[in-house]
């Protein structure tokens, strides 16, 4: 989250997610991306724009036993 968000402040893309300058900023931060998402080579601009997104997606998500929580402090709170 934060390199995607710290390469979006920092680089510009084309409209197809190529770099539209290759700078040493933006590579580091692609290779350092890369190393924390485990692959073996640096992202691409277009893969760090997607992991933004899917990285946000994961965040909403909320699993049973959030709602199973969530239920039983209701409840408590009822009582």
């Amino acid at each position: 989250g934060w390199l995607a968000a710290n390469f979006s402040m920092t680089c510009r893309t084309t409209n197809d997610g190529q770099l539209s300058e290759s700078s040493e900023a933006c590579t580091e931060i692609l290779k350092r991306a890369g190393e924390a998402m485990g692959a073996l080579r640096p992202l691409t601009a277009k893969q760090l724009s997607k992991q933004r997104q899917y990285m946000a997606e994961l965040d909403e998500q909320r699993s049973i036993a959030d709602r199973i929580l969530g239920f039983f402090s209701f409840v408590n709170i009822m009582w």
